[in-house]
């Protein structure tokens, strides 16, 4: 395994494990909180492009982040967001994302399994 391979892995569970972290807080009933970490999360995923990438079409961001994964993570950082601020715009981000990482990568189960689920009424 290469060494960017490596880091790109280490880089998504940390990112994964934060989101996780961020929708018990939110669960807990702890939003600002859950709000803090998730603003963590995108600093690791996004490396000070958050505020960019956030005003960016899906498609740009897209490509900026390069892999799939990395697509998909930051798709799991709007749904957590969504999920606490109840945003729709969020949601709808969400699902654009997952179809451009899906269409980067058209055999990856992940992403299929996440828009059938965020695609569901």
């Amino acid at each position: 395994m290469k060494q960017t391979d490596d880091y790109l892995l280490r880089q998504i569970q940390t990112v994964a494990d934060m989101i996780a972290r961020a929708a018990g807080l939110r669960l807990e009933g702890s939003p600002d909180e859950a709000r803090a970490v998730l603003e963590q999360a995108y600093g690791v995923l996004l490396a000070g492009q958050t505020a960019l990438i956030r005003r960016l079409d899906a498609g740009t961001a897209a490509s900026l982040l390069g892999s799939p994964e990395r697509i998909l993570m930051l798709a799991r950082l709007f749904e957590e967001e969504s999920e606490l601020d109840g945003n729709p715009a969020l949601r709808e981000r969400t699902i654009e994302l997952t179809r451009e990482a899906l269409r980067r990568d058209p055999e990856n189960d992940e992403a299929k399994v996440l828009l059938a689920k965020w695609s569901a009424p």
